[in-house]
């Protein structure tokens, strides 16, 4: 990123103003962006270590609100982009059937997750047939043969649904296409693996759940402090402009060299104290959810399109942080916030 900026005197920072956007079209504003993270990192480098041994199937697991369905939509579009063409990348959003699971739903809301126009139309045998063509078609227009099927909510899955995947899995083989598929889902999701173990259904654990990996929030200062630079450096919009998140919504403090990624000892500080206080068995574990929520609210609350402040202080920390309910849950007084981090 172009950081000339940061070399203006106080007078010219005072001129600088962020790029004039339509009401409400920002990202932030939006909620609707992806940042990559060093959990996103790992997970990525696990993926692409069984996609290389052709594995069949692995599961992801962790807590709510860890931040796993983002994660898998930033990897859908990063495997798209720089792994095109090498295999191809869909993803299913498992759904939670009322009774049992029905084979003409089931078929049907995956041929609408992978692309397929003709979702709603037929009988069940039709639809399944219709999705293993366009499994195979697709699987043949990639350079290794080879598909990543990512299943999110994946915990929601029971024994007659893995049955009907194996079906796929077998399918695909017979035309030469590896299906590699990425069960992603909540704790359940381990533990419904240790049941098929116990239970001698190690047909659908060696195809679907071979290898696992447990996923993490923010549990280290540097995951903290990896995430809080991406909003300063690594973000941008509009695209090619060179404002990143942080110098759009804080464009004077910005000027002045400041960064978010400054709050990261005191921001770690204050997680912290708040896990101790709240409890001492578990590590500490922070939820993405919690954390971009409030560093939307601070952004939306105190920047360009709110307050206007020149450059957040502990005190906007804390409170954008209540307003995710965090701190409510933890049950902590912190008293008097930390002095401000400000440069100029």
């Amino acid at each position: 990123m172009n950081d000339s900026i940061n070399n203006l005197s106080e007078e010219q920072a005072l001129t600088v103003v962020p790029p004039q956007l339509s009401k409400g079209s920002h990202p932030v504003l939006k909620g609707q962006y992806l940042i990559d993270t060093l959990e996103i990192n790992r997970v990525k480098d696990k993926i692409l270590d069984w996609a290389a041994q052709r594995l069949p199937g692995a599961i992801i697991y962790g807590d709510t609100r860890l931040g796993k369905t983002r994660s898998i939509e930033y990897l859908e579009k990063l495997f798209e982009h720089e792994h095109q063409g090498q295999f191809q990348v869909f993803r299913y959003n498992c759904q939670m059937f009322n009774n049992k699971p029905n084979e003409d739903s089931f078929f049907k809301f995956f041929l609408k997750d992978v692309g397929h126009k003709l979702y709603d139309e037929g009988k069940p045998s039709v639809k399944r047939d219709r999705l293993f063509k366009y499994l195979i078609t697709k699987g043949k227009t990639s350079e290794e043969h080879h598909i990543l099927l990512f299943f999110d909510d994946a915990h929601r899955l029971n024994e007659i649904e893995y049955n009907w995947l194996m079906d796929i899995f077998n399918e695909l083989d017979r035309y030469g296409i590896t299906l590699t598929t990425i069960l992603v889902g909540q704790l359940e999701l381990h533990y419904k693996r240790n049941s098929f173990i116990e239970s001698d259904m190690r047909q659908i654990v060696g195809r679907f759940m071979a290898q696992k990996h447990i996923f993490e929030g923010i549990n280290d200062i540097s995951d903290l402090e990896y995430l809080l630079a991406g909003f300063d450096y690594s973000t941008e919009y509009p695209q090619n402009s060179n404002w990143s998140y942080t110098r759009y919504f804080f464009p004077k403090g910005y000027s002045y060299g400041n960064r978010l990624e400054d709050f990261t000892e005191p921001l770690w500080e204050l997680f912290t104290k708040s896990h101790e206080g709240f409890s001492k068995k578990k590590s500490l574990n922070i939820p993405m959810h919690h954390v971009i929520a409030m560093i939307n609210m601070l952004f939306r609350k105190y920047g360009y399109h709110g307050e206007g402040l020149e450059w957040p202080n502990m005190i906007h920390w804390k409170e954008s942080l209540q307003n995710t309910g965090y701190l409510d849950f933890q049950g902590i007084d912190y008293g008097e916030p930390q002095k401000n981090i400000y440069k100029k």
